[in-house]
């Protein structure tokens, strides 16, 4: 991969694609549902409170932790499954293969991996409040109405504290 193709594709920090990159394959996966009817799944993260991880220990201290998150994340998806950064604390995945129910599970057993890798920054544990939402994927989505559905299931588990859980990063 070039410079040129690095830059436009991934996000400046992390080891991640960019909203832009992601839009684009969303629209890949919203293919194969509508060709073959394979399911995908969009699950979308918020971090929650994060200004206060950058308030209280530093900008490089909430950079530590996204990179982290995103470590946690990566490792617990298949090579065929897509993660993104589409904001300062918001996370995209797409699951390939995979069910709306499949895509709640998979979001919980990231919650457990989350929990039990605590981040230490200069010795202090950082806590974390995440959510997540899911939204599977139909023929004829458009990529930023699927991450907005996404979006919305996140805030409403947000709202009703079923996805909103305390993780402990490294």
């Amino acid at each position: 991969m070039n410079d040129a193709t690095r830059n436009a594709d991934f996000d400046v920090l992390l080891p991640v694609l960019n909203r832009r990159a992601f839009v684009r394959e969303i629209g890949r996966f919203v293919a194969f549902v509508e060709r073959y009817g394979t399911p995908s799944c969009l699950l979308y993260f918020d971090l929650d409170d994060f200004k206060s991880v950058n308030d209280r220990h530093g900008h490089a201290a909430g950079d530590f932790v996204l990179n982290h998150f995103t470590n946690i994340l990566s490792a617990q998806i298949r090579d065929t499954d897509v993660i993104a950064r589409l904001g300062g604390d918001e996370f995209g995945v797409v699951l390939a293969h995979v069910t709306l129910d499949r895509a709640k599970k998979k979001g919980a057993s990231l919650e457990r991996a989350l929990r039990a890798s605590p981040a230490i920054w200069k010795g202090d544990i950082v806590p974390l409040r995440f959510s997540y939402g899911a939204y599977e994927l139909c023929a004829g989505d458009v990529a930023d109405a699927a991450i907005a559905e996404a979006d919305q299931a996140m805030y409403a588990s947000k709202r009703s504290g079923r996805a909103n859980v305390t993780a402990i990063l490294r």
